[in-house]
């Protein structure tokens, strides 16, 4: 085990380490909420699936089978917004350990 006085870092040092950090967090946040964005219209068909089931609904003869309602005029916009989020944090949360932000 390391002795105190080779454990402590001068303020600069923890304040560069905070900046690598921070910085290595944004860029994956970033990156995954672009990906988000790009995979927005297969995420909604995905959480979409349960409520409607096109090829059950299409072999009983039904026109439709259920409806998703977006209630506002930003509301598309916003639910885009939202379910991009959700898949950055998913993001974010899995890689905050300081193990993948040290880099080993």
């Amino acid at each position: 085990m390391a002795s105190v006085n080779e454990a402590r870092m001068p303020l600069l040092d923890h304040l560069r380490e905070l900046r690598k950090r921070v910085l290595r967090s944004a860029i994956a946040v970033l990156v995954a909420f672009s990906g988000g964005w790009y995979f927005y219209d297969s995420i909604i068909v995905t959480l979409a699936a349960p409520v409607c089931d096109l090829k059950a609904a299409q072999e009983s003869g039904a026109a439709s089978c259920g409806a998703l309602y977006i209630s506002g005029v930003l509301g598309p916009l916003d639910l885009q917004i939202q379910r991009t989020k959700n898949t950055a944090d998913v993001k974010r949360a899995a890689t905050s350990s300081p193990r993948f932000l040290s880099g080993s």
